[in-house]
């Protein structure tokens, strides 16, 4: 089961490429203004978009939905989204910004399954970057939505990449 640690804008741009409908749920310890206890928030995207979003009791009472409850899960910052629909690999829509390379000439590839146990010998940071370039995101876009410097997101790459997590691929060219 995927695991994302990522503010909800930041999760919607990494499922932006998915072409099948996904459900990801968070769970919230509490919402501000005394709003109750627990409570779970529940994505369902649709070809990469977003279609319904909830928050609900831990009872399955409904507190917030669509803009009420998106509004709220901006505000709560980063959450541990689940992925509970299964896609394959295939379901990512390659696109040519995708698979663009990086400003140096490569994209990068993961080599390894993402599994709790990798993910747990990581940075917060690097778990984040790791998980972008699972979704094929440029080293360019990765800065933008971590709200980090190039120059630091080609370091964690390369950190990435001494501890054998992924490799640097050049882009495939086309045969004339």
């Amino acid at each position: 089961m995927q695991q994302y640690l990522l503010p909800v804008d930041v999760l919607l741009a990494t499922m932006r490429g998915v072409q099948a409908t996904v459900v990801l749920r968070a769970p919230i310890a509490a919402l501000p203004e005394e709003r109750g206890g627990a409570c779970i928030a529940e994505l369902r995207l649709v070809r990469g978009r977003p279609y319904r979003c909830t928050i609900s009791s831990m009872e399955g009472q409904l507190l917030l939905q669509q803009a009420d409850a998106f509004h709220m899960l901006g505000q709560l910052g980063e959450l541990r989204w689940t992925l509970q629909a299964s896609f394959s690999s295939e379901a990512y829509h390659a696109t040519e910004s995708q698979t663009a390379p990086s400003a140096k000439g490569y994209g990068w590839k993961i080599v390894v399954p993402l599994l709790p146990t990798v993910l747990e010998t990581l940075a917060h940071r690097e778990k984040q970057v790791l998980l972008l370039v699972e979704t094929r995101k440029r080293p360019e876009e990765i800065a933008q939505l971590l709200c980090l410097s190039p120059e630091h997101v080609e370091h964690m790459l390369q950190r990435l990449k001494d501890l054998h997590l992924l490799v640097a691929q050049e882009p495939e060219r086309s045969q004339p």
